[in-house]
């Protein structure tokens, strides 16, 4: 049985969800020197540098080790465009009679400003990268009891100067999980605590949810922050209808000026639901093409200080959106079957 973990960010990696629980993020994590700073990055660099991972959607779940490149657009945020370029990788081992996951993950986010005030500084809030490096580990404690927890630092800035404590979000979680049934349908119940930007601005939020395999082609998950349903029509077609909360909080390490005012360090913050409609084709054993389409309620669109009180409102409005992929099997050996 594996136990979904992920940072809520962004979607769009194909899986086979059983009990999602959901990483944290905790980003006020007190003054650093840049060289401390710089010493943190060099040991993350040596933990991850035989590793890829994904931004953390991914399952620990062994022969899965995968790669994906994904583009996704929102073409209309009340003019606001919003596209973001993702890749990123995961791979698997065993430890301890447990899995471990091992990742890293890149994301370019770049907006497009259409007809907003002369009083917004657009050119420091066009684009936004987010490098994540991650471990995670899943083991089963009983027959039907399993915990999971992990860490995932990350990155998550403009980089218009050096990089500081204000760029760091440091990302982590814990939950269990009972499964019961058998192997052709089965039930898992999972529950925990995450902190992360699932809405926005980093805070807590309980994990709960439901998952029900009914068979090799159905099944289904309800909780919070997501919900779902996935059918395998065959071995190389899969449709997938997904609801979840999808938030970003980056910060803006350049100098802007808002209202005769300097501020440094504001932070660009985004929420909303997301629904959305997924087809997987398994090209061949090791590649899979990607195709979602969906509808973005977005709540919040905004631009904060470092104190996270409000400096801009773009007053977003809901909007389509498009997502496409390709997934790559970085475990050759597995036969179709497996992947």
């Amino acid at each position: 049985m594996g136990v979904l973990l992920f940072i809520a960010k962004y979607s769009g990696l194909v899986y086979t969800i059983h009990a999602p629980v959901y990483f944290f993020s905790c980003h006020h994590i007190g003054a650093h020197s840049f060289d401390k700073m710089l010493l943190l990055r060099k040991v993350i660099v040596i933990l991850t540098m035989p590793f890829f991972c994904f931004p953390f959607y991914g399952q620990i779940h062994p022969k899965e080790d995968v790669a994906m490149f994904e583009y996704r657009i929102i073409p209309d945020i009340n003019d606001v465009e919003a596209r973001t370029y993702t890749i990123n990788a995961n791979i698997f081992t065993t430890l301890l009679n447990g899995n471990l996951e091992f990742g890293l993950s890149y994301s370019n986010n770049q907006f497009s400003f259409f007809d907003q005030p002369t009083l917004l500084d657009e050119a420091s809030y066009e684009e936004t990268h987010i490098l994540e490096a991650s471990i995670a580990f899943e083991k089963k404690v009983t027959g039907s009891w399993s915990f999971a927890m992990g860490i995932a630092p990350t990155l998550a800035s403009d980089f218009g100067n050096a990089v500081t404590h204000e760029d760091l979000i440091l990302n982590a979680s814990l939950a269990i999980s009972k499964k019961w049934g058998h192997h052709m349908g089965h039930s898992t119940i999972a529950f925990g605590i995450a902190h992360g930007t699932a809405f926005g601005e980093p805070l807590f939020f309980p994990i709960a949810t439901f998952t029900r395999k009914i068979n090799e082609k159905w099944m289904y998950y309800l909780g919070i922050p997501r919900s779902g349903i996935t059918t395998n029509i065959n071995e190389r077609h899969a449709i997938k209808a997904k609801a979840l909360f999808s938030g970003s909080y980056s910060n803006i390490s350049s100098t802007v000026t808002f209202d005769n005012r300097t501020i440094a360090d504001s932070k660009l913050q985004y929420n909303g639901l997301d629904f959305g409609l997924e087809h997987d084709y398994r090209i061949q054993p090791n590649f899979t093409t990607v195709i979602r389409l969906g509808y973005a309620a977005v709540n919040n669109f905004e631009i904060v200080d470092n104190n996270d009180r409000l400096l801009y409102d773009f007053e977003p409005e809901s909007s389509i959106y498009f997502n496409i992929g390709l997934k790559f099997n970085l475990n050759k050996n597995a036969n179709e079957s497996e992947l």
